[in-house]
């Protein structure tokens, strides 16, 4: 497991070693910021080891919360990243596109609200197997 700062890139050295640890990866894990385009370094990084990774397998997933309401960076990015799937030989694994409202607000993962459902009362019939 590698975790690589998208910063680290701008140097030559390190973004070098990098490139030679992704050629032998089977997964990239890809989150960006959708109002800004994918920087330059970064761009480069990708370009220098995407077609040296075709020999296996693998998957580029992006994790980026991207609104409905897509801004032309968000598209130009995806778009990018797909280019580098498909010259990589890597599944590419879309973000899924957020709805107004954040989903996080509607389902509460502490263990305080998890104990509350658990308080609620039982359904009279489940419907599965009755």
């Amino acid at each position: 497991f590698d975790w690589w700062r998208t910063d680290f890139l701008a140097e030559i050295q390190l973004a070098e070693l990098s490139a030679a640890h992704a050629k032998t990866a089977d997964v990239f894990i890809v989150c960006t910021d959708p109002a800004k385009q994918l920087p330059l370094p970064v761009k480069k990084w990708f370009d220098s080891w995407a077609n040296k990774h075709a020999s296996h397998s693998g998957a580029l997933v992006d994790l980026s919360a991207i609104p409905a309401e897509q801004p032309g960076c968000a598209w130009a990015t995806q778009q990018f990243l797909r280019e580098i799937s498909k010259a990589a030989g890597l599944d590419f694994l879309e973000p899924v596109r957020t709805a107004p409202q954040p989903y996080w607000g509607l389902y509460p993962a502490s263990a305080n609200s998890a104990a509350r459902r658990d308080e609620s009362p039982a359904p009279e019939h489940y419907g599965l197997n009755e």
